[in-house]
């Protein structure tokens, strides 16, 4: 089986919407048990080549299970900080698609000129922590349940691979 990880595309938006409300409601870990459309969300997914932020989506066998997304912090027309999130579907956790999904991030933030990665990560949520401490997150602090996490990109090395926006195919 093979799992597909490519550049979010707009006909997919209620395929996307979907598979994050079934990753809220399987996931204590979230924020709320159901997509909450905020405005960046909203432009994110009306706007799929907007070169402000990035938003990816992990496909297997045709199905979106998955997505990772980095969001401008400040409204700013050049914000170096951006916000991460990620979910995945739990009967794909720990086949290394996170680990996937991260680096490919983190690369196109390096081209992006992106500074600062920040995410936000429940306190027991151990299995996100390990991931994101493995790419050198810090914790910086805690409100109620959740971690800020941070990362200062520079010029990190993640791996080369070329075109960030690349399909990227993950056995598992």
């Amino acid at each position: 089986m093979m799992a597909q990880i490519r550049p979010y595309r707009l006909e997919e938006q209620d395929h996307l919407i979907h598979a994050i409300n079934t990753v809220c409601a399987e996931c204590r870990y979230m924020f709320g048990p159901r997509f909450q459309p905020v405005p960046i969300w909203l432009h994110a997914l009306n706007e799929p080549n907007c070169s402000r932020h990035y938003l990816t989506v992990v496909k297997v066998f045709g199905q979106i299970v998955g997505w990772c997304r980095l969001f401008p912090v400040s409204c700013a027309e050049h914000s170096n900080i951006v916000d991460l999130g990620l979910g995945l579907a739990r009967e794909f956790h720990g086949q290394g698609i996170g680990t996937s999904l991260l680096g490919n991030a983190i690369r196109w933030a390096q081209s992006s000129c992106v500074r600062t990665i920040t995410l936000d990560v429940h306190i027991e949520n151990q299995q996100a922590q390990s991931l994101f401490i493995k790419f050198d997150f810090n914790p910086v602090s805690q409100k109620d349940c959740f971690y800020k996490m941070k990362l200062e990109v520079g010029s990190k090395l993640i791996g080369s691979r070329g075109d960030v926006t690349c399909i990227e195919t993950v056995e598992l």
